[in-house]
């Protein structure tokens, strides 16, 4: 009977060993796959933000040059409405004045929107 105790507690503590070591690797396992899905989502959002600001900014510069390029635009129908009006009337030095100042004006401060 002595055999069949002393293997029983052999095999009662083999298995608690062995519960021990599975939930041992399990529990580190889970933590190792937490934190490693953690890390690589805050590296991806924070190449993401950083591709926003970048965006963000070359639209803000396409659009500033979008209101340049609208100003160009209608100072340059401006300046050719007139010189049409003084070919076609032969006078209107007064419109032509104006689309010169206009487009000097322009040209003085274009990039200041």
């Amino acid at each position: 009977m002595q055999v069949e105790l002393s293997q029983i507690i052999t095999v009662v503590l083999a298995v608690a060993g062995l519960i021990t070591a599975i939930g041992g690797a399990v529990t580190y396992i889970k933590k190792w796959a937490a934190e490693s899905k953690g890390t690589k989502n805050s590296e991806i959002i924070q190449e993401h933000t950083e591709q926003l600001k970048s965006i963000d900014e070359r639209l803000r510069q396409l659009e500033k040059a979008n209101v340049n390029q609208d100003r160009y635009v209608a100072a340059m129908c401006e300046t050719m409405l007139a010189l049409l009006d003084h070919s076609i009337t032969g006078n209107s030095i007064d419109k032509l004045k104006k689309a010169r100042d206009e487009m000097n004006e322009f040209l003085v401060h274009r990039g200041e929107g």
